[in-house]
């Protein structure tokens, strides 16, 4: 596999994991304790997966925070985007 096809399967990998911690935060209960420090976990192999592909802490840095603030602000601008009821 090439580095921009393996490049690709992290970043995918990424959001997945994101996507889950997310939707473990919405519906937040005790036993999701170990599965929440296990995706943790994985964001943390998936970052040290991209420093043995040979991209450096500042590309690794921002593709995680890109990635971050794109799962999690996807309800605040969509709320920002949308008027409430009380606006009408």
């Amino acid at each position: 596999m090439s580095s921009v096809s393996e490049l690709n399967a992290i970043v995918d990998e990424i959001f997945y994991v994101l996507e889950e911690v997310k939707g473990m935060l919405a519906n937040w209960n005790a036993s999701y304790h170990i599965p929440f420090i296990k995706m943790v976990m994985r964001i943390n192999n998936l970052r040290e997966q991209l420093h043995i592909l040979g991209y450096t802490d500042d590309f690794v840095e921002i593709l995680i925070k890109v990635a971050y603030h794109n799962v999690f602000s996807q309800d605040e601008i969509w709320s920002q985007s949308c008027p409430s009821a009380n606006d009408l």
